[in-house]
C-alpha cells in the first residue's frame, strides 16, 4: 500500500492510500500468474516467485526489489 501526502494551500495535509490494485495491477497478474500450482506438483513459494520478478527486472510500486513477504501479502490481498 502506498500513501500519498498532500500539502494544501492552507497549510494542512491530508493522506490518500492506494493499493496495488489501483496504483499497478499489472504487478498483480504477474504475480498470480507465477502463483501456480503443477499438476502433482507443490506450489510456488513466494520466495520463489520474488526471485523470479526481480529476475524480469520488475520492483515494487516503492521501486525496491521484492521479497518473499511483499508477494505472499500482495497475494494475499488480491485473492
Amino acid at each position: 500500500m502506498i500513501i500519498i501526502r498532500f500539502c494544501m494551500s492552507d497549510g494542512k495535509t491530508t493522506n490518500v492510500s492506494k493499493g496495488y490494485a489501483e496504483i499497478a495491477p499489472e504487478i498483480i497478474r504477474e504475480l498470480k500468474r507465477l502463483h501456480h500450482k503443477p499438476k502433482g506438483g507443490k506450489w510456488t513459494t513466494a520466495a520463489k516467485i520474488a526471485e523470479t520478478m526481480n529476475a524480469g527486472g520488475w520492483t515494487t510500486a516503492d521501486g525496491k526489489a521484492f521479497t518473499g513477504n511483499n508477494v505472499a501479502m500482495i497475494l494475499y490481498r488480491h485473492k
